[in-house]
């Protein structure tokens, strides 16, 4: 599996810089000073899509891969939110909270790597950074270029900002990118409408908002008893042993998880001339 470099950074020592007042605070934090080396380390993190879309735009659209890469630790940084918002913490309080919001905001942080301050602004996560208290931030003339081939040009409007982070996230799922220009194409692919089924009499416990479109708003609790319709295989899919073996030349694994932005779903390896000559 092909590996980045990646620079992890404690939140904490972040904070320590943060000068303003409660509500309006700027950072300015130097990576390069010996004395706040314990703040930052240096992470080896996964190949992900993510990744190869930055290093598309670094090499505008071509690079030679390499099992060890540290072309993005100046590009794309993890930040550390570990203890932050926890309230069994001491480092909680107010201020605290208030400055690390600040940093999540457009104004981002000043980093200085030894080569002078550059910008950096919040971006996205993986379900695993979440877990984590881990967020990654872009260096500010990335953030665009980047946000634009990941959201494949598409304009989001009113949505479900969890659903939408989430997917978004899944850019940072750790994964195997195939180049092979053969892999997929219309006569290998057979869509089948995925099938039905009514569940009746479903006990339902869900919330309903007030209908207005306020950032903050009122909901109540709904329960109720009615049919639910099920899509049964959502994101299933099957392929060929000759198929799943272009996957995995081992042969170790039968199943597989594809990602696209966007999309994702499990294919399963079927033998199709074995099923169809019994």
């Amino acid at each position: 599996m092909r590996k980045y470099i990646i620079r992890e950074i404690s939140a904490v020592g972040i904070l320590y810089t943060a000068k303003g007042e409660y509500g309006n605070w700027t950072f300015n934090f130097d990576a390069s000073d010996t004395s706040k080396e314990y703040f930052v380390e240096e992470t080896k993190q996964d190949d992900c899509a993510m990744f190869h879309q930055a290093m598309c735009l670094i090499s505008g659209g071509k690079y030679r891969a390499e099992p060890i890469s540290d072309k993005l630790k100046d590009i794309i940084i993890y930040i550390d939110f570990s203890g932050v918002f926890d309230r069994s913490k001491t480092i909680f309080d107010s201020f605290a909270v208030n400055k690390a919001e600040s940093l999540l905001g457009e104004n981002g942080i000043n980093i200085d790597f030894g080569f002078g301050e550059r910008k950096y602004v919040a971006f996205e996560r993986s379900a695993n950074m979440s877990r984590n208290n881990i967020l990654s931030f872009v260096r500010s003339d990335y953030y665009e270029p980047l946000r634009e081939r990941m959201m494949l040009g598409m304009k989001i409007g009113k949505c479900q900002l969890a659903k939408l982070y989430a997917y978004n996230g899944l850019m940072y799922t750790s994964g195997r990118r195939f180049d092979d220009p053969t892999l997929l194409y219309d006569n290998r692919i057979i869509v089948i409408d995925n099938p039905k089924s009514i569940v009746k009499d479903a006990h339902i416990i869900t919330v309903k908002d007030d209908g207005t479109d306020a950032p903050v708003r009122d909901y109540t609790r709904i329960e109720e008893i009615s049919d639910v319709e099920v899509t049964e295989f959502d994101g299933e899919g099957i392929v060929s042993k000759e198929f799943a073996y272009k996957l995995d030349p081992t042969s170790a694994h039968h199943s597989f998880q594809v990602r696209l932005p966007y999309i994702k779903g499990v294919v399963h390896e079927i033998d199709f001339k074995r099923l169809f000559s019994s």
